[in-house]
């Protein structure tokens, strides 16, 4: 078995297959064990989950299209060390908006190689006929800006009112306060008077 081999039986899919579910199928890797977005220096070690292999996610939780696969020797690129080796997983398909399942190398450090026996066999696969994921519904701006004016309104309202509260507290007369220090200290006794 190669990692490309084990990638697409991970994903339940044939390179050159339509991939109307890359974004779900990719999504679906690191709720079954798949590390996201390797750092700088950062090893996969063989015997991590999925071989190494790592997945690209995006801020947002969106899956990029593309994995990283582990090595052992760094590439450095603008003073980091990458112990990655980048693939590209899809790539446009026939028609217009479609998209097929690829293997693009897209360059990095050495690959380490493939051993079977550093990690358990795959997760069950995404079916492939899994439909796509839905779009979010669009955001109602100015219904989301309404109700944080609001919310604002009353925070601002409840912090007048503890700024009225301390300020009447702040006007009182102060007490005079005397202190004694103890005797290692010297002994000596501070009175505090307000001004």
């Amino acid at each position: 078995m190669s990692y490309r081999d084990y990638v697409f039986s991970l994903l339940g899919a044939a390179e050159g297959a339509p991939a109307p579910n890359w974004k779900a199928a990719l999504e679906s890797l690191p709720g079954r064990g798949m590390g996201i977005n390797p750092q700088p220096g950062e090893v996969q070690l063989p015997n991590a989950p999925h071989h190494g292999v790592t997945v690209m996610i995006d801020a947002g939780g969106n899956a990029r299209g593309r994995i990283w696969l582990p090595s052992d020797v760094p590439v450095m690129h603008e003073g980091n060390a990458w112990f990655t080796h980048e693939i590209q997983v899809i790539a446009d398909g026939p028609e217009p908006g479609s998209f097929v399942w690829a293997w693009i190398d897209k360059g990095g450090a050495p690959v380490r190689p493939f051993d079977a026996a550093t990690a358990p066999p795959p997760a069950p696969a995404v079916p492939p006929s899994a439909p796509p994921v839905p779009p979010a519904p669009a955001l109602d701006v100015d219904a989301v800006l309404i109700v944080f004016n609001e919310i604002l309104t009353e925070r601002f309202r409840e912090l007048d009112e503890r700024l009225a509260a301390l300020g009447a507290i702040a006007a009182r007369p102060w007490p005079e306060y005397s202190l004694t220090l103890p005797r290692v200290l010297g002994g000596a006794t501070v009175t505090l008077r307000p001004k």
